[in-house]
Parts: structure tokens; sequence; C-alpha cells
């Protein structure tokens, strides 16, 4: 994969790039394929980099998220339900593999690379430790409170998207976004960077 972010975002494609992907990727296309990959690796890769704290771990959902939706192929009406599926996928990809695997390798600086953008060395340098301890301050944070601040601050959802994805009420979502918010502002007031 390469790093830092793709050249091709959902907002570089053409106004009908959806419904003509969709079909695409339900009759086997191969290049709808990769045009999906591009539009949406760099938001499930963050998410599931600020879930597992270890990018092969990342990686590894990523790739299964992309296989699994290869080989079923499903018919989705349209763009945000083809980003709902991706993105619960992804989620359950990285859960199975926490179930399947008792240690997390610690974060790495690919990580802080790819989710900062693709800073030169000298910039990420400057941010590392400020990023080194937010991604800590993320791991502390119990599995359901790192799940819906993923998904709303790094992926880019609403709390209903997020909800939904989570299979739990709006509120729910909201309240452990408000804990995590809590715990992650005195985590972090301990280290002197809020």
């Amino acid at each position: 994969m390469r790093q830092g972010r793709s050249a091709v975002g959902i907002e570089d494609m053409p106004e009908n790039w959806n419904g003509t992907l969709l079909e695409g990727l339900a009759s086997g296309d191969r290049s709808a394929l990769r045009q999906i990959y591009i539009a949406h690796k760099d938001a499930l890769l963050t998410v599931a980099a600020s879930m597992t704290g270890d990018l092969p771990m990342a990686e590894d959902a990523l790739q299964e998220t992309f296989v699994s939706l290869a080989r079923t192929r499903p018919r989705l009406p349209s763009e945000q339900r083809l980003k709902a599926y991706l993105f619960r996928s992804c989620i359950n990809k990285v859960r199975d593999m926490f179930r399947r695997r008792v240690h997390c390798s610690p974060i790495d600086e690919t990580v802080l690379t790819r989710t900062t953008g693709g800073n030169t060395p000298s910039e990420l340098a400057e941010q590392s430790d400020d990023v080194r301890l937010i991604y800590e301050a993320l791991q502390s944070l119990p599995t359901k409170q790192r799940e819906v601040v993923a998904l709303h601050c790094l992926g880019g959802l609403t709390f209903r998207e997020s909800a939904q994805l989570l299979d739990t009420s709006i509120n729910t979502a909201q309240s452990r976004y408000r804990y995590a918010m809590s715990k992650l502002k005195d985590e972090l007031k301990g280290g002197a960077h809020v």
C-alpha cells in the first residue's frame, strides 16, 4: 500500500460514480472494486488503526474487509449503504482479530505517518509526541467508547451512522462519546497537553 492520502477521493469522482461502481461491484468488475478501495481505504484504515493501535493489524482488517466485499459482491442501493457496509465490516474484522489475538504490538511510526496525512519526517517529528499521547489515550478507552470516537472523529460519521453501525441508539453513541472525551481530556491533562 502507498503511504499518505490517495490522490482520488469520493469528492473527486464523477457525479454518477456511485451507481456505476455499485453496479460494477455487483457484477464482479475489478476496476469498480479498485475505485471503491481507493475512495474508502484511508478512512477505514484510520478507524482500524485507531481501534487497534497496530498498523499491521489495521491493514489486515482493511484487507479482510475488501476481500469480503469482493467475495460477497453485495447489491447495495446507494453509496451511503456501501459506506455503512464497509465500516461495519471493518469494525467486525477488528473485533474478530481481537478475539483471536491476545496481544497487540505498540503503535509504530508508520501508523502516525498514515494518520497524520503523510507529513514529512521533520513535521512528523515535531508532532509525534503529541500524536503518540493521543493514540495511547485512545487505546486506554473501553472498546465501545473507542469505537464511537474512531467512527465519529476519524471516520467522519455522524452519531446516527455510528449508532447504526454499532447497533445501539443515538443517545447511547453520544453518551459513549461524551464519556470518552471526558476520559481523554483527563488523560491528556495529566500529561499537560490540553
